[in-house]
């Protein structure tokens, strides 16, 4: 009997497939190439975090969590920071039509030359009243005497006034034109256009031949009450006290996705009035050594621990450097006992390569050979668990490895609809397409 690696994932299916799946479990060959196919579902369906230690100094740690939000009309994202909202119609053709997309969020103590946290980053208030605040934070020094580049940047100084308080400037961002003849005064901020951007010219120095100029740069936002977000002009600024909101400007034009604060609608499924949205949230940031106080719980059972002044990964007691940790558990067991587990079943691969799908084989629609249903084709499959009749199992399998690729493809990218049946073909350059049947 061949070992079956099963992942059993304790949240339910997601992102931009439609599986149509009760807490299902994946089972899958873990010798078998089939094997890395399955990591392609699960990073596409499953929420989970990456862990990398760089150089035994910094946790480098990405997050993928997927949401489904039920709605008939309405709904919230309590974010880490503000609250994400949508409002919706659904349309005869079951299409969905948005009316209002907005993202607000409260400023604690917005007061100049205090602290504030927006948007996930801190800045200095450098100004605030009831219609307008610039939230900034220093990034650099430069001293130049003709241009200086930053972050794709190039500013270039072209000219000074005569009492040394004006600077005229041209700015290119990635060799482009973006902004040309500009005026900046010494002891002034200057926000470059459509950016985040500022400059800040604090000094000028003259030497024996020239002249030295100093700028400090900042990221910086200014935000405006009735204007448009400096970093997304598809989204107006209203500002009530303490409170900002983003509002997308034409939300009927959307079409059916968008993202908004790291948060990505990747489909909607629609059944009996009820519209379910899938979302994935993806979250990147880095944890110091230096911040680390022995030891430190970032979720899910993993830890990160300095030892010899070192950051290393602990989860479940072993050790590693690099790890990709699916929120659920990783069990090995018999595949004739994991059709009688209580949840839907996703099998991948065939009856030669998965024994869990050799044991449903006369149960197949379309029986799976290495002649049928040829090379490079992959066939998808819904049948009724025997053991547990209120289950489905989901076959994904093909004539050989590229065809059970085609099948998974399918469902990770969302072509599968939960049909029955669907048959699928791998091409040269990784796209798949649908044979009818």
């Amino acid at each position: 009997m061949k070992k079956l690696i099963l992942l059993l994932l304790c949240i339910s299916l997601a992102s931009n497939y439609a599986i149509d799946a009760i807490n299902p479990v994946i089972i899958v060959n873990k010798d078998s190439p089939d094997a890395n196919y399955a990591n392609i579902l699960m990073n596409e369906i499953y929420s989970y975090r990456t862990v990398e230690i760089i150089d035994g100094n910094i946790a480098n740690i990405t997050e993928n969590i997927y949401y489904s939000i039920p709605s008939t009309g309405e709904f919230n994202i309590n974010t880490d920071n503000g609250i994400i909202y949508a409002q919706f119609n659904i349309e005869n053709d079951n299409n969905i039509k948005y009316k209002q997309i907005k993202y607000s969020e409260i400023l604690n103590s917005p007061k100049i030359n205090e602290n504030v946290n927006f948007l996930g980053n801190e800045y200095t208030v450098l100004d605030y009243n009831n219609d307008e605040i610039i939230l900034s934070k220093e990034i650099k020094d430069i001293t130049t005497n003709e241009s200086f580049e930053y972050s794709g940047y190039n500013i270039i100084l072209k000219a000074l006034s005569m009492d040394n308080s004006e600077l005229l400037i041209d700015i290119l961002k990635d060799n482009n034109s973006i902004d040309s003849n500009v005026k900046i005064h010494i002891n002034e901020l200057y926000t470059v256009k459509n950016s985040n951007l500022s400059i800040y010219y604090d000094n000028i120095t003259k030497y024996t031949k020239e002249y030295g100029f100093s700028f400090k740069l900042y990221d910086s936002i200014k935000l405006v009450d009735g204007e448009s977000f400096v970093l997304d002009n598809n989204y107006g600024v209203h500002i009530d006290n303490n409170e900002i909101t983003l509002e997308y400007r034409n939300p009927e034009d959307i079409q059916t996705n968008f993202e908004i604060m790291n948060y990505k609608l990747k489909s909607v499924n629609i059944k009996n009035g009820i519209a379910i949205f899938n979302i994935l949230y993806n979250n990147n940031y880095e944890i110091n050594k230096d911040t680390v106080d022995g030891t430190e719980h970032i979720g899910n059972n993993l830890y990160l621990l300095k030892k010899d002044d070192k950051l290393t990964i602990y989860k479940n007691g072993k050790e590693y450097q690099n790890l990709t940790d699916y929120f659920g558990s990783e069990v090995a067991v018999d595949g004739g006992e994991l059709l009688k587990t209580k949840s839907d079943l996703i099998l991948i691969g065939g009856p030669v390569s998965n024994n869990a799908t050799k044991k449903i084989e006369n149960l197949l629609k379309i029986s799976i050979t290495n002649e049928n249903p040829g090379a490079n084709t992959g066939i998808i499959q819904k049948i009724e668990n025997p053991y547990n009749p209120e289950y489905n199992i989901f076959v994904l399998a093909g004539s050989d490895r590229f065809g059970t690729k085609a099948a998974v493809l399918a469902v990770s990218e969302g072509l599968y609809k939960n049909e029955d049946t669907m048959i699928v073909k791998l091409n040269n350059d990784n796209t798949i397409t649908k044979i009818n049947n």
